[in-house]
Order: structure tokens, then C-alpha cells, then sequence
């Protein structure tokens, strides 16, 4: 072979790649999307929220159980104090205070079990129904589409993409119902105790949110590019594993190796982005969070001075600016876990959206005394624009001859023979044009 038919063979090789580097187009199209999904499972996830509600509101009656003892202990001691009589904490009420706390978190343990059993359900019943749609996709596909993109691609949107999207689903979404809930009935709760301290707490979650945003929109580009090169490398493993014989046929060992190095060191750039701006995340918003934490415990100072809020009070939401401060923390991580899970969704929906074969006409024409002879006529053919397989084929072929037809490479045996079957069959077993 000479060289020029030596790039030829690979540009065909690597003929799957164009369009591969597509970047995710619409995001809040593949989240709606996904959310449809999800609602065929309506029953379930309002079971799931009822119990995230039910648990939410049991963790959250800790702190003002545990404040009420504290009052009640509190104004013992200064009575005592007040009366120099010697205070004796009353052991029954310690015995009921610590029963009723074994008793809301023996619940809230029992209830976060539930909801994880049945968010396990919901996430992999939804991959089975993508599974199944997926298959029966894959199935109708045209030719064509296998013939334009690489298995490795392929392969890769219907296996690890779509485990990404479980393991998010699983994971990340009832991390963030959950953060999400216990923030809200815990900004409530605060809300009551003291709304200008409540003030403060809201502010430095805002800081937090506007903050995770930012990063997000980053990490979306990381975790799309991270995905979209991971697909890549997948392709390039799998024909060069396949392909072997091919590539040492036209001695592409060399170029096979710079290829697959290429590939893998922009895969090793887009996930150190992405790890990067996950890790960058905690560290910003335990800063906001802790300063939120120290003007909340001055100000709950000056308060208790003032007479207008009690040590238990204080203690109470201090716990409460705690609860409400970590599930920001991990709404950022759960994020940016979301946003690979859409990613994710976004390129397996591409396959799932792509245009199926058009089934064959039924309504087929009975020939009689069929000869057989095929003509072509300025014949064009190939399976995309830019990549034409045949030009101007003329072609006159009679009845029961053997033809051979072999090109510098030795490849269009078969493409030929398919596309004089397919007219075949459209025609209802009479060619395009028959003597």
C-alpha cells in the first residue's frame, strides 16, 4: 500500500470522530427532561419527601429540647444562687429529657433508612427504563449512524454516562432534598427564636449560594469536557484493540500511541479542573460559614446581656446556624454532582434523539417473470455529506452474472452488495430500472 492509501484508510478509521467534541447544548432542556423521568415515579418520591419532612423536622427538635433543659438548669442555679439554698437539678426531668432525645434520633435514623431504601428503588428503576429505551433505540438505528461514530462512543453514553446519572440520582438528589429541607424549617425555626440573628445566618447563605453558582457553571464545562474526552478514550482503547490488524497493516502503531496519548492527557486537564473546582468549593464556604458562626455568637452575647434572649436560646440556634451551615457545605458538593448527572443526561439523550431507520414499504409490487438485471445510473452514496463513499456509479448488470468489484483498499464489496439488496427491496423485488 502506498501512503496516500495508507491516510486514507485512517481518515475512514477516524471517520466517527467529527462531531464527538460537541459541546452539551442545553442544560435546563436535559434537567427537565430527566425530571419527567423521575415523575413516573411520582408515588415514590412523595413518599421520600414525606419521610425527608418527618426526619428533618425530628433532627430539628433536638437543639430546642436540649435549650429548654438548658433555661430550666439555668434559672435553678440562679434561683439558688438568689436564695443561697443548695440546687438539686430534679433527676426525673434529666431521665424524660434524655429518653425524648433517644427517642427523636432513634426516629430520625429509622426515617433517613427509608428514604435511602426507596431513593435506591427510584434511581434504579429509572435506569432500567433507560436501559430497556436504550435498547430498543439501538436496535432501530440506522446503519448509517454505527458506520459514522466509533463503539468505543457509543459505549460509553450507554454504560458510564448512564451510571453516572444513577449514581448521582442516587446519592445527589436526596443529599439535596435533604440539605434543602433541613435549611428551610431550620431558617423557620430560627426565624422564631430571633429574627435579627436570623438575619445574619441567611446572608452568609446567600454569600454561600452566590458563591457555589459561580463554581458550578465551571465545573458544568469541566464535568461535559471530562465526560465527552472519557467517551473518547473509551473509542480509541476499544478499535485499537479491535483494529489491530488494520493498524499494524499500514504500521499506525506510532500514530495509534500519539493519538491515545493526546486523548488521555486532555482527559487528565478536564478532570484535574473538575476536582479542583469540587475541592475549591469547602474550604470557600466553611470561610463564609464560620464568619457567619462568629457574628451570630457575638451578637447572641450582647443579646443574653440585654436580657432579650435566653442561654438556652442562644445555645439553640448557635446548634441551628451549625445544621443549616453543613448542608450548604454539601448542597455544593451535591451540585456539582447534579451537574455531571446532567451532563451525562444530556449525551444520552443525544443518542436516544438521534433519527431511527425508516421501516421498509409493505406495500410491495408482485413481478412477473422477474429477469433480474440491475442498472445504475449516476449512482451518489454514503452515509454522510462529508464523507460520500461512491460518486457517479453507472453500473449495468445482467441477469445471473458474477461480479467482483475492488477498490485500492479492498473495501465497498459489502456496502455495494447491501445498497443492490436495498433497492431490491424497496422495489418489491424489481431493481431501480429493469429490461
Amino acid at each position: 500500500m502506498n501512503k496516500d492509501n495508507m491516510n486514507q484508510e485512517f481518515e475512514l478509521y477516524d471517520m466517527g470522530m467529527d462531531g464527538f467534541m460537541d459541546k452539551a447544548k442545553d442544560t435546563k432542556k436535559a434537567t427537565l427532561r430527566l425530571l419527567k423521568y423521575l415523575a413516573k415515579q411520582k408515588l415514590k418520591i412523595l413518599v421520600i419527601l414525606l419521610t425527608v419532612l418527618v426526619g428533618c423536622v425530628l433532627n430539628l427538635a433536638g437543639p430546642l429540647v436540649m435549650g429548654k433543659v438548658i433555661d430550666q438548669l439555668y434559672e435553678g442555679i440562679k434561683l439558688s444562687m438568689s436564695t443561697g439554698e443548695k440546687f438539686n437539678p430534679d433527676s426525673s426531668e434529666i431521665v424524660q429529657t434524655i429518653l425524648i432525645l433517644m427517642a427523636i434520633y432513634g426516629f430520625t435514623s429509622l426515617f433517613t433508612y427509608f428514604q435511602q431504601y426507596f431513593m435506591a428503588g427510584v434511581a434504579q428503576k429509572l435506569t432500567l427504563g433507560l436501559r430497556k429505551e436504550l435498547s430498543q433505540k439501538l436496535n432501530n438505528l440506522p446503519l448509517s449512524y454505527y458506520d459514522s461514530h466509533k463503539k468505543g462512543e457509543i459505549l460509553s453514553r450507554a454504560t458510564s454516562d448512564l451510571e453516572r446519572i444513577a449514581d448521582s440520582l442516587q446519592q445527589g438528589l436526596m443529599q439535596f432534598i435533604l440539605s434543602t429541607v433541613t435549611i428551610v424549617v431550620g431558617i423557620i425555626i430560627m426565624m422564631v427564636i430571633n429574627p435579627a440573628l436570623t438575619l445574619i445566618t441567611v446572608a452568609t447563605i446567600i454569600i454561600s449560594m452566590l458563591v457555589t453558582k459561580q463554581i458550578s457553571q465551571r465545573v458544568e464545562n469541566y464535568y461535559g469536557e471530562n465526560q465527552r474526552y472519557l467517551g473518547e478514550l473509551n473509542s480509541d482503547v476499544e478499535e485499537a484493540f479491535t483494529g489491530q490488524l488494520v493498524i499494524k497493516a499500514f504500521s499506525g502503531e506510532e500514530r495509534s500511541v500519539e493519538s491515545f496519548q493526546a486523548v488521555n492527557q486532555k482527559l487528565c486537564d478536564a478532570n484535574r479542573k473538575a476536582q479542583f473546582a469540587i475541592f475549591a468549593i469547602e474550604p470557600i464556604i466553611r470561610v463564609i460559614g464560620k464568619m457567619g458562626y462568629v457574628i451570630v455568637a457575638v451578637a447572641g452575647g450582647s443579646f443574653a446581656v440585654k436580657g432579650t434572649m435566653t442561654l438556652g436560646q442562644i445555645q439553640a440556634f448557635i446548634q441551628y446556624v451549625d445544621i443549616c451551615s453543613e448542608p450548604m457545605t454539601q448542597l455544593s458538593y451535591i451540585m456539582n454532582m447534579l451537574q455531571s448527572a446532567v451532563a451525562s443526561a444530556e449525551r444520552f439523550f443525544e443518542l436516544l434523539d438521534e433519527t431511527e431507520e425508516i421501516p421498509d414499504n409493505l406495500e410491495c409490487k408482485i413481478i412477473e417473470n422477474p429477469k433480474g438485471n440491475v442498472v445504475f445510473d449516476h449512482v451518489r452514496f454514503g452515509y454522510r455529506e462529508d464523507a460520500i463513499l461512491m460518486k457517479d456509479i453507472n453500473l449495468n448488470l445482467k441477469s445471473g452474472s458474477k461480479i467482483a468489484i475492488v477498490g485500492p483498499t479492498g473495501a465497498g464489496k459489502t456496502t455495494l452488495v447491501n445498497l443492490l439488496m436495498r433497492f431490491y427491496e424497496i422495489q418489491g423485488g424489481k431493481s431501480p430500472s429493469t429490461e
